[in-house]
């Protein structure tokens, strides 16, 4: 009876699509951020680079990123915003948003770039400040996890070499 429930379950999980992340693969042996080797967003992104690929990770500022086979740029925003009011007027909650800007460069060449915004909410109460402050921290903390996640997925599609540009533009077909 056991055993037929877990295989009920195995088997509903795989039939409604359900997939493990799995390992990010960048197509780039090598990369190089430019974030200072202390700073909170290039540690997180060079302990999950180096634990899920084989690609090794430089720091622009530290080390020299002609080394590097791709170069990310890198730069990440923080606001928080009163989202509520309660009866008197006093805020209830905040918005927490995210952002970060990233452009993937490989042989001077732009081959990814965009904006990844992730946004969290948070209860506030006066009563309950320094926990709420604890929180806080958790969330920003998540909000950067889940920025970081979002980057490895869309790096991990982004070509490894750039596209070769014509050297004509290509002609815009007549409407009929």
């Amino acid at each position: 009876m056991k055993k037929s429930c877990i295989l009920l379950l195995v088997l509903f999980l795989v039939a409604c699509g359900f997939k493990l992340r799995g390992s990010y693969v960048l197509p780039w042996k090598s990369i190089a951020i430019n974030q200072a080797e202390n700073s909170e967003l290039y540690n997180l992104l060079k302990r999950r680079i180096e634990s899920s690929s084989q690609t090794k990770v430089f720091s622009q500022l530290v080390k020299t990123p002609q080394k590097a086979e791709a170069l990310l740029n890198l730069s990440e925003g923080r606001a928080k915003n009163v989202f509520s009011l309660d009866t008197s007027g006093r805020v209830s909650q905040f918005r927490l948003h995210g952002s970060l800007n990233y452009q993937a460069i490989v042989k001077n060449q732009l081959v990814s770039s965009g904006t990844i915004n992730s946004t969290r909410d948070l209860s506030y109460s006066d009563d309950q400040a320094l926990a709420k402050e604890s929180e806080e921290k958790l969330l920003w903390e998540s909000i950067r996890q889940d920025m970081v996640i979002q980057l490895l997925r869309i790096m991990s599609r982004a070509p490894s070499t750039p596209s070769p540009s014509p050297s004509q533009p290509l002609p815009i077909p007549a409407r009929k």
